[in-house]
């Protein structure tokens, strides 16, 4: 165990207040300009810029301090490419707790290559990663993801076969070299604050198996605008089979929670996304079974759904729905609670998915191309009472969509209704006036309620409702292969009555509500 005194951490945020990291910049030229970068969030603070020219004899940096004077001031060239990370891979059971760790030059993490963060196991099984803040790294802050073996960056070398089937070759690669739940994963991920890293504040393929990601607060991921495209998140994971993404503050970054490729029996509960520029979730390329409950979704692009086999309950969805298929991704479906590959692949042509007890808030009309405020996404799908009958050809098997199960959910404002739900409250009438805002001692979100939040005819969520995914055959269970009951709310208050109230809060009073929803 690697533990440190805590009380210092205080003085270590003060003077986290005074740095300032500059921007890389691809000419000399650039460097003296005034100009801002036009991409970045921070438009005065991209204009301290840098620029670097090597040859075999020298490196050069050149750098904009604007009015501070270098000579006086403290610089740091970061040249680690991590803080703490082991060089061999099997490293097991390490404590690493109450650190503050800071300046890592790492190297972009891609689902295809080795894979290094400012902090990580390193292909390793059960460590613990709690109670550290992390902060100011160049690419991710904590990588719980693949090593080299099994691949390193073939796609880029080469480009004879596209990157996702480089990526299913290095899921099979990693099984012929032993990933499985007795050897890799089940780490847990808690209590810590990750900000200000340009790619990914949690970042992994493979090694995030099993694990726990728990009340961290996540922020300001890539908001320098460095980089763009793919692998970017507050929580990226591929493969994140049975991982628990629990109790998360997630905000302000390019995108919250992105789960690619294989998070079977994954489960997203009880985190509270917020102001995050792309979407709030992106669920990619996924076969399920996959549970999102509880959660509290605000920033204007809610939820992509890019996979099926997914149960969204009791959540509270302020923007909007996105779908896209994906019929040219055939990814992995495994064995229950296994790494080991099912079958083989599949591609995702959605359906398949679960919708009881949420509220769709929404206060806008404005959408792009297959973005929809509430469930009418799905009016073109079968619904619950749909009888399976083989559809022929091995086109029309592609062809077909796949039903979908909808029941006891709440439409606020401007929030549409699928047509193929028949228990439903739709009420136009309200707008439930949701603010975010923070306070000294926390977060709060504001809400109102009136009598159609008791309306709506729920019920206990729980294993033999949601039945089993399609693909994979696999019912919607806890990690252990016990039955599963959604019986807690947000603040994982049991929710004790038999008609348990709509979203995340059980507790809902008639009225205006403030409600606590995150601590300082």
């Amino acid at each position: 165990m690697v533990d440190k005194n805590l009380r210092q951490r205080s003085s270590f945020r003060r003077g986290l207040r005074k740095w300032k990291s500059l921007y890389e910049i691809d000419s000399l030229t650039k460097v003296a300009s005034l100009n801002p970068l036009k991409r970045a969030i921070d438009v005065e603070g991209s204009k301290y810029k840098w620029y670097c020219e090597t040859n075999n004899e020298t490196t050069t940096i050149y750098a904009n301090f604007q009015d501070k004077n270098p000579n006086k001031e403290l610089v740091e060239i970061n040249v680690r490419p991590t803080v703490f990370f082991p060089k061999k891979t099997g490293i097991n059971y390490i404590t690493v707790r109450g650190f503050k760790m800071a300046h890592a030059a790492t190297q972009w993490a891609p689902p295809t290559a080795e894979q290094q963060g400012l902090i990580g196991p390193n292909w390793s099984k059960g460590w613990v990663i709690e109670n550290n803040l992390i902060t100011d790294s160049k690419c991710a802050g904590i990588v719980i993801g693949k090593e080299r073996g099994s691949g390193q960056n073939a796609w880029r070398r080469d480009k004879k076969k596209h990157g996702t089937q480089r990526e299913r070759e290095v899921v099979f690669k990693a099984l012929q070299m032993g990933w499985s739940k007795e050897t890799i994963g089940s780490h847990v991920i808690r209590n810590n604050t990750i900000k200000d890293c340009e790619q990914g504040g949690i970042i992994g393929h493979l090694g995030c198996v099993f694990s726990e990601i728990s009340n961290n607060h996540i922020y300001n991921i890539n908001m320098k605008k460095q980089f763009e495209g793919w692998e970017i998140a507050g929580i990226k994971l591929h493969a994140a089979i049975d991982v628990l993404i629990k109790n998360n503050f997630i905000h302000d970054n390019h995108r919250g929670i992105w789960l690619d490729w294989q998070a079977q029996g994954a489960r997203v509960s009880g985190n509270l996304l917020v102001n995050n520029e792309d979407q709030d979730l992106f669920v990619e390329v996924n076969h399920g079974p996959m549970i999102i409950d509880n959660n509290i979704l605000l920033s204007e692009r809610g939820i992509l759904n890019a996979s099926q086999g997914t149960a969204f309950v009791n959540n509270l969805v302020a923007g909007n729905i996105h779908m896209r298929t994906a019929t040219n991704r055939f990814t992995h479906y495994h064995f229950p609670h296994s790494t080991e590959v099912l079958g083989g692949m599949m591609t995702v042509i959605l359906g398949d998915d679960r919708f009881y007890n949420n509220i769709f808030a929404a206060n806008n009309e404005s959408l792009e191309k297959s973005q929809y405020y509430g469930l009418d996404a799905y009016n073109d799908f079968p619904s619950a009472s749909y009888q399976w009958k083989s559809p022929g050809s091995l086109n029309n098997y592609n062809a077909q969509k796949f039903p979908v199960f909808i029941d006891a959910n709440l439409y606020l404002n401007k929030a549409k209704p699928s047509n193929i739900e028949t228990n439903l409250v739709e009420n136009k009438t309200l707008n439930p006036a949701i603010r975010f805002t923070k306070s000294d001692d926390g977060y709060y979100l504001n809400i109102t309620a009136d009598a159609s939040f008791r309306h709506v005819k729920t019920q206990f969520v729980n294993t033999t409702i949601l039945g089993a995914a399609f693909q994979s055959e696999t019912p919607y269970e806890n990690p252990d292969g016990s039955a599963l009951t959604i019986n807690e709310d947000y603040f994982g208050n049991e929710r004790t009555t038999e008609q348990p109230l709509v979203g995340p809060f059980q507790n809902l009073k008639i009225g205006e509500n403030r409600i606590k929803v995150w601590s300082n």
